[in-house]
């Protein structure tokens, strides 16, 4: 994300909330790329406190961390196997990773962030709480 793709998507999103006449408040958090020149006249941005995402994201309060966990050691599987078979021998060889691969380390790894771990993530944001039942097809 950049400041020019966020800006381009919310003018046009300003063009459609005017079209019918809609205004909404769009919360954001302090990243760079939310900053923009553009006023827009239907949308009004409240940014969130600096350094507040890990307490009120649930992705960030652990769900994306639990996710990249599972993907790196996937990965570093996959390449020590193939050092094992004696598939790669060159540095280089060892960063190539087909797509196809990637996309199945990608299902997989989410697919082990277990429905605990999303469920704490989202008490810990306070967005949930302990009394809310859950429906497991909400999370996967």
């Amino acid at each position: 994300m950049t400041s020019q793709i966020f800006e381009d998507f919310i003018v046009k999103w300003d063009k459609e909330l005017s079209s019918s006449q809609r205004k909404i408040l769009l919360l954001l958090d302090n990243f760079s790329g939310h900053k923009i020149d553009y006023i827009p006249s239907n949308i009004k941005f409240l940014f969130l406190m600096p350094n507040s995402t890990s307490k009120s994201q649930p992705l960030d309060a652990g769900i994306i961390k639990s996710f990249k966990d599972k993907y790196t050691s996937l990965y570093h599987t996959h390449l020590l196997q193939c050092l094992k078979d004696k598939d790669i021998v060159t540095h280089e060889a060892i960063k190539q990773v087909d797509l196809l691969k990637v996309i199945e380390f990608v299902a997989f790894a989410w697919n082990q962030v277990s429905e605990e771990t999303i469920i704490n993530c989202w008490r810990h944001t306070g967005l949930r709480t302990c009394s809310q039942t859950t429906d497991s097809s909400v999370f996967h």
